[in-house]
């Protein structure tokens, strides 16, 4: 009987510290606190195959749909499950490389982009998140194809970007996270002015909070 009892009381114990183990992973903080944050992330780039009037499809193509950025921003708090702040960031969106007997031209598209982003945690390891703003397109064209001879050019456009996305925070300080960002155009005709197509990235990457989590 003092057996069972004792079995029974270990039993009760390690079921209790269970249950408050997962209290605490599933808690939200009292306050989230405001404070800076940088990040870094990677992934692929879509739409990115025509440039400057010309359609590369049309030739020998390759497409470079990697990408690389990285971003700093500021959090104010609001209670304890939300915060919003201002965002801008920076990245290589990706670019292509057309050939037509023996001669080549290639593009590359970077952005700039100013967002307000707004961040909802509804548990203290998940980190909801979206985000609108401006962003700043630019591609760079050099090279030729066949009789076409164009001299190195750019051409940059502003649109609207937004961004939605989920993170784990590993820690304080650490946070991993996958997003996708579009930035959207209305240009449809290739030889338009000026001419940049919508763009969707979606990348995963890292982020830091100087303020802990």
């Amino acid at each position: 009987m003092k057996k069972v009892s004792i079995i029974t009381c270990i039993a009760a114990l390690a079921l209790i510290g269970a249950s408050s183990a997962f209290a605490s992973i599933n808690q939200t903080p009292a306050t989230m606190p405001s404070g800076f944050n940088i990040g870094i992330s990677t992934g692929y780039t879509s739409n990115i195959n025509n440039s400057f009037g010309y359609n590369l499809i049309a030739y020998s193509n390759k497409t470079n749909n990697f990408n690389v950025g990285g971003h700093i921003g500021y959090q104010f708090a609001i209670g304890n499950k939300f915060s919003i702040g201002p965002e801008l960031g920076y990245s290589y969106l990706g670019g292509n490389k057309a050939t037509l007997l023996g001669s080549s031209a290639s593009t590359d598209y970077t952005a700039t982009t100013a967002m307000i982003v707004g961040h909802f945690y509804p548990k203290s390891k998940l980190d909801l998140f979206a985000g609108a703003g401006a962003g700043y397109v630019h591609v760079n064209f050099s090279g030729n194809l066949g009789s076409i001879n164009i001299p190195n050019s750019s051409q940059s456009k502003t649109v609207p970007v937004v961004e939605f996305g989920a993170g784990y925070n590993v820690n304080e300080n650490f946070t991993v996270f996958a997003k996708d960002q579009i930035f959207i155009s209305n240009n449809v005709d290739f030889a338009a002015a000026n001419y940049v197509p919508t763009i969707n990235v979606v990348a995963v990457g890292v982020s830091y909070s100087f303020g802990a989590l």
